[in-house]
């Protein structure tokens, strides 16, 4: 996952997923307190010094686990 800007409460970004399911797409999510979602994932987002984690389900069956590092 890549946030490429935040307007707001909208975050704009890109996904690339690799393994037995592959898929790359753009999104627009809405981030409310530390709930971020965007089509059909709803993440929970835990914020640290330059890393910040997501946990949550796409459309309640599939778990994700995103980590993010900041570099800019």
């Amino acid at each position: 996952m890549l946030i490429r800007r935040v307007k707001g409460s909208r975050v704009f970004g890109r996904v690339e997923v690799a393994g037995r399911r592959q898929a790359q797409f753009n999104f627009v999510g809405t981030l409310t307190g530390n709930r971020l979602t965007y089509r059909r994932a709803q993440l929970t987002v835990y914020a640290g010094d330059n890393l910040m984690q997501m946990r949550g389900s796409e459309g309640g069956t599939m778990p994700i686990e995103i980590t993010l590092r900041k570099t800019q």
